[in-house]
């Protein structure tokens, strides 16, 4: 990433600095023909109080974009939130009798669920941590998995997994048989929201090979502190308005924060206030990938015969193909207009080699230079050259002896238009 920093004196201040920067990467990503969206994001080790980030769709992505198709919800999947699944949690005796159920061996999700017939939503996921201020444990739906980026902002502090060791040492059992019911104080409990007033779940005992089932938050365990703590699933309902989410991947491009005084303070950058009051310097940070963009532009602009680059951000505008270099008319005509180009400031690779004009053909369309201009005896001696746009295949002939102010007319009106649509 490329970083950019403003520094301000006020909240005021970071939130126009944030603001210019997110509309000139908006920008930027429009002239380089990217179709980006930007979502709420995770600060992480960077921290502040706000982040974006901005990213494309792309089956090659590292990242988890959810999406709302209705409203425009738009978030990484770190920090999307959703809202409740309607569940069987209505109360029944079936399941609200507190029992101990010996189940040997039994440490998965799946195989507790098939052995008691319960759903997977009716059993809890116990998770033990061990964190800065001591360890927890995270209480989610057998059917959910945890979000540890939530679970980290609700803690304020990092975590790691606890050890088998520490586990048994903490709850009396192996992992696969912990629960929260008698645990030790010292262990906080954290629940899902999604586990608020449920009734006949079921978990480990804190004893191996056993479950307890019939179990309701609250009654029959502490819990310190409902958050969400769940990861969002495909067709969740949205947290805007319920439509179902979907979730794609997605390559991130830029990554943008509000850091607010976290740095400033950490290193005593101060300024001094019209009081003559030191006071800490608020810091924005904006990071571009130009590198992803590239790649980002290549995944977006392709087709079965190779790269389409638009002219914004391609190698070179002009590509010239004389199809028969040893052929003087070609070879001359081409190396006038070449030289021509060059010194009317256009960007231009000439392919001379002797080769076959088919071989020449496909290298031209792999490459994908915006504009292709073939020059071939065949046209010659009709007194013409061939202009092929890369993008749509659109061919159209000239007049050699107008070739060159043809070229330069249309990568002037491909520019003028490129530009309108990024101020757009």
């Amino acid at each position: 990433m490329k970083d950019s920093y403003s520094f301000d004196v006020d909240q005021e201040g970071l939130e126009r600095s944030y603001q210019l920067h997110r509309q000139a990467y908006l920008r930027i990503f429009r002239r380089c023909g990217l179709q980006t969206f930007a979502v709420r994001a995770s600060s992480g080790i960077m921290g502040g109080s706000e982040s974006e980030e901005f990213m494309i769709s792309s089956p090659s992505g590292e990242d988890e974009a959810v999406l709302c198709k209705r409203c425009g919800y738009a978030a990484n999947l770190e920090v999307a939130t959703a809202r409740e699944r309607q569940s069987d949690s209505s109360p029944s005796p079936t399941y609200s009798q507190v029992e101990k159920i010996f189940t040997p061996g039994k440490k998965t999700i799946e195989a507790v669920s098939e052995f008691l017939g319960f759903p997977p939503s009716r059993l809890m996921k116990s998770l033990l941590f061990v964190s800065e201020s001591g360890p927890v444990m995270a209480l989610v739906s057998g059917e959910d998995q945890l979000n540890e980026a939530k679970l980290e902002r609700a803690l304020g502090c990092e975590f790691r997994p606890a050890t088998p060791e520490e586990a048994l040492e903490l709850t009396g059992a192996n992992l696969g048989f912990i629960g929260p019911v008698g645990l030790k104080e010292e262990v906080k409990i954290l629940a899902d929201l999604s586990l608020k007033g449920r009734d006949g779940l079921a978990t480990g005992a804190n004893q191996d090979d056993f479950h307890l089932k019939g179990l309701r938050p609250g009654r029959d365990f502490r819990v310190e502190r409902y958050a969400d703590l769940r990861m969002v699933r495909p067709g969740d309902p949205c947290s805007q308005c319920g439509a179902p989410l979907e979730i794609c991947p997605a390559i991130e491009v830029g990554h943008i924060f509000k850091l607010g005084t976290k740095y400033s303070q950490a290193l005593g950058a101060t300024y001094l206030d019209p009081q003559g009051k030191q006071r800490p310097i608020v810091m924005g940070s904006y990071g571009i990938g130009l590198e992803r963009i590239v790649a980002s532009v290549i995944e977006q602009h392709s087709d079965k015969d190779g790269i389409v680059w638009p002219l914004s951000i391609a190698p070179y505008q002009i590509h010239l193909l004389p199809l028969n270099p040893a052929h003087r008319e070609t070879r001359e005509l081409s190396e006038q207009l070449y030289q021509d180009l060059l010194k009317g400031g256009f960007e231009v690779l000439i392919d001379d080699r002797q080769l076959r004009a088919g071989t020449k053909f496909k290298d031209a369309d792999l490459i994908g230079i915006p504009l292709r201009v073939t020059i071939g005896e065949k046209g010659l001696s009709q007194g013409k050259v061939e202009i092929r746009f890369r993008k749509s295949g659109a061919v159209i002939e000239v007049s050699k002896t107008e070739a060159l102010a043809k070229i330069e007319e249309i990568v002037r009106e491909m520019e003028r238009k490129d530009t309108s649509t990024s101020s757009a």
